[in-house]
């Protein structure tokens, strides 16, 4: 008995290859459906993709094609080259739907890939915008806080601005031209009186409440102003509602287009009721002083000339009938003597008198005056008094200014003249006489290289001095620090140095000490302006 074959059926005698009959395709039908119920897992297809399901599918090739030559397999038949057929057939097959998967499965995987780099872009993009945006949010709640800081500053300026406006009654004003409409601040109301409801803010409502006597000047003002578009300013009566007037200074300025064409007025407006009732009682004070010092000064030329009359009669008569006394008592020759020196005295003071007066009037002339030719003529008419002491008189370069030459004669004089009268015993006389130029009328002023505004002359000298606590006082009327057997003299001559150099717009200041003589400066103007000119019409001007 023969054993019985497990695997594949041995070919039958003859040769390999040759099936029995309608048995070889029925098995390989069998053997088909079986390897297809199996079928080969898409592992390598979906795991590796197509490269590794192509190695996969040589690999197997190879080991099928192996075991099916050898006789081995599901595809091992008596006809070996049917079975080849076959299991080339399948593994084409398996192939292809292998390739179709891996690359499904490749187009699946780079489409997943691509989506997740686009969602990753995505993410990094909504992270990027929300960054921009938690900075753009922090930035504008910076720019709010900012805002409200500012808003917070503003009001509290404006609030100031108010304040101070109210305190100073100084309001401002916008007119837009073109629309002829006008903006005022709070003040403004408060000045005129009314309420914002009252005005319709434009030029004419304005204008009818300025008094009905400065409204043309007001009109033309502006108009010219808007013509010529420079700044403007001008003091106006306004009436209030309740019929009281006011006074109000307004300045303002032009805005223009860029064609030049104006389009705005811009300005202020401040109340100066109280500045003019000021001003104006001040003006009728000064006034009445011009007036009383016109009295005054007449009166001193007149009682001066009236008293000189009976002084020449009494001196003349006194010399007709005691002219030689050298036959009279002692006593008489005394009173003779003491009635001479009384009459001397009082004619010195009568003309002193005459001069102070002479100055209270304008000037007969201003020319320009040289300061170093006025000194040598003053010094030659002292030229007796220089030698009876041996003074010894030094004069340096002295300017040439604008200047009264009668009235600058009286300065230098009166000058040379006080520091020769006041010489000490036993030490000759030294006088000294200098000048420089200033840039300003202030003595600590630079010096000037060339010809400055101002001039120093210093008239310096080695006498008995003074204490410096008087050095004010020597300038009053009549003011004397010895007593007058001491020093001849009215003591008027320092004054009407003073006098001098206020009317030519100066001053003058002493400096001294006791025993090492006296300094007296004196700061003139080289030119005259405005306020010379307003002294030399009698107004009187006040030194610094």
């Amino acid at each position: 008995m023969e054993p019985e074959v497990v695997g594949p059926t041995a070919p039958p005698p003859g040769g390999r290859g040759h099936a029995a009959d309608g048995a070889a395709p029925d098995r390989l039908s069998a053997r088909l459906r079986r390897v297809a119920g199996r079928g080969a897992r898409p592992c390598a297809s979906l795991r590796f993709g197509p490269c590794g399901a192509s190695a996969a599918m040589t690999l197997t090739s190879a080991i099928a094609v192996w075991a099916t030559i050898h006789g081995r397999g599901p595809f091992a038949t008596s006809d070996l080259n049917a079975g080849l057929l076959v299991l080339q057939a399948f593994l084409a097959v398996v192939s292809a739907t292998m390739l179709v998967i891996a690359a499904t499965v490749r187009e699946r995987t780079d489409a997943a890939e691509a989506l997740r780099r686009v969602h990753a872009g995505l993410e990094a993009l909504v992270r990027e915008r929300t960054a921009e945006l938690a900075r753009a949010n922090a930035l504008l709640v910076e720019q709010v806080a900012e805002h409200r800081k500012a808003e917070e500053v503003l009001q509290r300026s404006q609030a100031r601005l108010a304040e101070a406006q109210e305190v100073a009654h100084l309001g401002s004003w916008e007119w837009d031209v073109t629309r002829n409409e006008t903006i005022w601040t709070d003040e403004m109301y408060r000045m005129f009186g009314i309420r914002p409801q009252e005005f319709s803010g434009t030029f004419q409502s304005f204008l009818e409440r300025v008094h009905l006597e400065d409204q043309m000047l007001v009109r033309q003002t502006v108009e010219r102003a808007y013509q010529d578009h420079r700044p403007f300013s001008f003091d106006c009566r306004i009436v209030r509602p309740d019929g009281e007037v006011r006074w109000v200074h307004s300045r303002g300025r032009v805005q223009t287009d860029d064609s030049g064409q104006a389009v705005r007025m811009l300005g202020t407006a401040q109340e100066i009721t109280e500045r003019r009732q000021a001003e104006d009682a001040l003006r009728a004070l000064s006034g009445r002083l011009q007036r009383s010092n016109l009295a005054l000064r007449d009166f001193a030329s007149v009682a001066a000339h009236e008293l000189q009359e009976p002084l020449r009669k009494m001196q003349y008569f006194t010399e007709r009938n005691f002219g030689d006394c050298r036959g009279c008592p002692s006593e008489g020759s005394d009173a003779l003597d003491r009635i001479r020196s009384a009459g001397r005295r009082m004619q010195n003071l009568i003309q002193d008198l005459l001069e102070i007066a002479r100055l209270s009037r304008k000037p007969e002339t201003v020319s320009l005056v040289n300061l170093g030719d006025v000194a040598r003529e003053v010094v030659g008419d002292l030229e007796s008094r220089i030698e009876g002491l041996d003074a010894r008189v030094e004069i340096g370069p002295l300017p040439e200014i604008e200047a009264d030459p009668t009235q600058m004669m009286q300065l230098l004089q009166n000058l040379l003249g006080n520091a020769l009268k006041f010489h000490r015993s036993g030490v000759r006389p030294t006088i000294r006489v200098s000048s420089e130029y200033l840039s300003s009328e202030t003595e600590a002023a630079p010096r000037a290289r060339a010809r400055g505004p101002y001039c120093r002359i210093v008239v310096e000298d080695n006498g008995i001095g003074f204490e410096p606590a008087h050095a004010e006082r020597i300038f009053g009327v009549f003011e004397r620090l010895h007593g007058r057997g001491a020093y001849e003299g009215t003591g008027i001559g320092l004054s009407i140095c003073r006098k001098v150099a206020d009317l030519h717009g100066g001053r003058i200041r002493a400096e001294g000490c006791p025993g090492q003589g006296a300094r007296f400066i004196v700061v003139l103007p080289t030119r005259q302006g405005p306020r010379i000119a307003a002294a030399l019409e009698g107004e009187t001007i006040c030194a610094p």
